[in-house]
C-alpha cells in the first residue's frame, strides 16, 4: 500500500471550535472500532443485525483497507471528523460498481 501524506479536506468555525474533515488515520481507527464494538452505538435503533457487524478485528481491517491510497479504483475511502483536532467521528464513502 502506497501512503500518502494525510489531508485535511475542509475547516469551519463551528460553536463547539474548529471542525475539520481529514483522511483517516490509522490512529484513528481504534475510535471508529470502540464506538461499534464499545457500547457507543445502539445497534438494535441503527437497524444492524450484530452477526453482520462481524469481530472488532473484522471492523479494524475493514478502516485500515478504506485509508485512501490514491487507488482510483479504492471502493471505500474513510474521513474523519475532528473538532479542535480531537477526533469525534467519521464518514465512510463506498463506490458500487453500475449494475
Amino acid at each position: 500500500m502506497t501512503r500518502f501524506d494525510p489531508i485535511v479536506h475542509a475547516i469551519e468555525r463551528a460553536p463547539v471550535g474548529i471542525a475539520s474533515l481529514n483522511d483517516l488515520l490509522v490512529e484513528d481507527i481504534e475510535n471508529v472500532v470502540h464506538f461499534w464494538h464499545g457500547g457507543g452505538a445502539d445497534l438494535q435503533f441503527l437497524g444492524i443485525d450484530p452477526q453482520h457487524l462481524g469481530t472488532a478485528e473484522d471492523t479494524r481491517q475493514r478502516f485500515v483497507r478504506a485509508i485512501r491510497r490514491g487507488d482510483p479504483g479504492q471502493a471505500n475511502m474513510a474521513f474523519s471528523i475532528k473538532v479542535d483536532g480531537e477526533f469525534v467521528g467519521y464518514t465512510l464513502l463506498n463506490r458500487y460498481a453500475p449494475e
